[in-house]
């Protein structure tokens, strides 16, 4: 009876103890899941998954084991993905630097249609001042 006993405790404190390390989860999840509570719910991002798949959406939700990633498919329809932190690989900010590519490439296109505008216009000019002289 008392090794029963014996055996039974044993058996439940290795039992806790496998379970408590498989729920330990590795550096690069904490990092990941840290990311995502800095960033906060209502913020786009971008993720990267282990299977190479990439999502672009809105973090509608945080959990401690996983969050949902709030988007609207081809069909314009809103869907909500959990995922759990154990699938990502990378997670970054959108909207930003993308604003910026954005804005850079505007001002670009504008300044050169803006030369565009005044060369023309100092070449009409002069050909149409040397035709009066």
């Amino acid at each position: 009876m008392r090794k029963s006993i014996i055996a039974l405790v044993l058996g439940v404190l290795l039992s806790q103890h496998v379970t408590t390390f498989a729920q330990t989860p590795s550096p690069d999840e904490i990092k990941l899941k840290r990311k995502i509570v800095e960033l906060g719910t209502e913020q786009n991002v971008r993720v990267k998954l282990k299977s190479e798949e990439v999502l672009k959406g809105r973090i509608a939700e945080i959990k401690n084991d996983s969050f949902t990633l709030q988007a609207v498919d081809l069909t314009g329809q809103v869907i909500h993905r959990t995922l759990a932190y154990s699938e990502l690989s990378k997670v970054s900010k959108v909207g930003a630097g993308e604003n910026r590519k954005a804005l850079r490439r505007g001002l670009l296109h504008g300044a050169g249609a803006m030369a565009a505008v005044i060369g023309t216009t100092l070449i009409i000019s002069l050909i149409a001042r040397v035709a009066t002289n």
